[in-house]
């Protein structure tokens, strides 16, 4: 369950794919440069982690033992009620009822800004880390009528995860609420497969469905499945050998992008332009792994680019080791639900810059939210 770990297996697994299947499959080529780069990202992660842990690692993480039903249900109200506000807004620009048959108007709005997603009323919406409340507490509970209840929450809640026209925010939900069960059954295949399976099948059908309605059927299967998997190491490489123009002259603007993001705020001079990613041709995506953001600072300095690599690489497996850490000491609801986020940004790395935006800062100001609000809720000794 360590994320160093996770994140080794899924890279190394995609980037076979990409060496062997990316240019037969119509993608531009890897080559030693590109694999030598996600290498030294990699082996300094797990260096830095292993390294940076203080326990040992292969120790057995259990779900802390005591849950808060009042803590849950409070959270469990606020999103239902942000999603609620949500299409009720959203109804003022496209009816409800053909939003399933418009999902790339939908999404137009989301992108361009048109509609606004951070309004504070859809606060509940935007916290990935409810979903691990909600699965904590219902695989925790003991009284059989609450446990009902729970379990209907939690299919009401993936179900609402699926009505959404965007891919990454599915897998960020879904990671977070699969977090417990993975904890909890990590020992027990036969378990973990019933969970994991049959919202890994809807999870595909509605990936599928959703290429073909946003693309209007111009992306065929076998490019959908290249682009958001091996396809993105493709395109890395040829962004690492031509160069992808950056956009900033910020230090490691990209790279660091959240620290400019709070920075802002203090220094307005300092605030980032938009990381918006095209293709480079027709043998790419625009979906090019967490190294983008490295990349694009160095524009094409290759002494740049190894330094970036390797301060970015510190600083993940520094966030990985700290929320691992943090998790084994101190087994409450907040370490959970920043283990939870660092996993999904681990899941989500290999095609997009999960750790260069603010997700991880974030996932701590809300760790720190939910120790003061178990204190306020709970009853047990212990949560």
């Amino acid at each position: 369950m360590n994320p160093a770990s996770v994140m080794f297996y899924i890279w190394s697994i995609l980037l076979i794919l990409a060496t062997s299947l990316g240019n037969s499959w119509g993608y531009y080529p890897m080559k030693i440069s590109g694999i030598l780069t996600i290498s030294l990202f990699l082996f300094v992660i797990l260096i830095v982690f292993y390294v940076s842990c203080k326990k040992d690692v292969r120790e057995c993480c259990e779900l802390p033992k005591a849950s808060s039903y009042t803590l849950c249900l409070f959270f469990v109200s606020l999103y239902f009620f942000s999603e609620a506000m949500y299409f009720i807004k959203l109804n003022a620009y496209i009816p409800i009822k053909e939003l399933p048959f418009q999902l790339w108007k939908w999404k137009n709005l989301i992108l361009t800004g048109t509609f606004d997603e951070n309004s504070i009323l859809f606060i509940g919406k935007q916290l990935s880390f409810i979903g691990t409340i909600i699965a904590y507490t219902f695989i925790n509970e003991r009284k059989k009528s609450r446990r009902i209840i729970l379990g209907f929450i939690v299919v009401v809640y993936i179900l609402m995860v699926f009505f959404y026209p965007r891919r990454d925010v599915m897998i960020n939900k879904l990671v977070c609420i699969l977090t417990p069960f993975i904890f909890k059954y990590r020992k027990s295949l036969k378990n973990l497969l019933k969970i994991v399976l049959p919202i890994g099948i809807i999870f595909v059908i509605i990936f599928f469905y959703l290429n073909d309605s946003l693309t209007f059927g111009e992306s065929n299967i076998k490019h959908a499945i290249a682009s958001y998997s091996f396809g993105a190491f493709n395109s890395l490489q040829k962004a690492i050998d031509i160069g992808y123009p950056t956009n900033t002259n910020l230090l490691f603007g990209n790279t660091f992008y959240f620290l400019y993001m709070i920075l802002k705020y203090v220094f307005p001079n300092l605030a980032p332009p938009s990381i918006i990613l095209e293709t480079l041709g027709k043998d790419t995506s625009n979906v090019y792994t967490s190294l983008i953001a490295p990349v694009l600072d160095a524009n094409g300095d290759v002494f740049y680019l190894i330094v970036a690599v390797i301060l970015y690489a510190i600083w993940i497996g520094m966030i990985m080791c700290i929320s691992y850490n943090f998790y084994l000491k101190k087994q409450t609801i907040a370490s959970l639900c920043l283990y939870s986020t660092v996993l999904s940004c681990v899941v989500r790395s290999f095609y997009n810059p999960t750790f260069s935006y603010s997700d991880i800062v974030f996932a701590v100001f809300y760790s720190i939210i939910l120790s003061i609000l178990t204190k306020k809720f709970r009853k047990e000794k212990r949560f």
